[in-house]
């Protein structure tokens, strides 16, 4: 019995090196789910580029939403601080 040698991976053109198994174009690979960790990442990453180029009430708007997430991360381990705190003095 002889077995065939497997083709080798293709590769992305992209800075770092991804394999696609075959039958996957890399058109297709690049679109991420949005419901996905790398999706997540990509809507940030298209917020952050648009707050950046914006100018006047829409600049406003985008620091208004940054620092509302920021502030919804931050109060929950402030309060979780203050808890630990006093668990540890009491």
């Amino acid at each position: 019995m002889t077995f065939a040698a497997p083709e080798p991976p293709r590769r992305v053109d992209e800075q770092y090196v991804a394999f696609l198994p075959p039958g996957i174009e890399s058109s297709e690979a690049s679109e991420a789910s949005p419901y996905s960790v790398e999706g997540c990442l990509a809507g940030m990453d298209a917020f952050a580029a648009g707050a950046v180029r914006s100018r006047g009430w829409r600049r406003i708007v985008a620091r208004l939403v940054a620092a509302a997430i920021l502030l919804a991360l931050l109060i929950p381990c402030w309060q979780g601080l203050v808890d630990l705190v006093g668990l540890l003095l009491n």
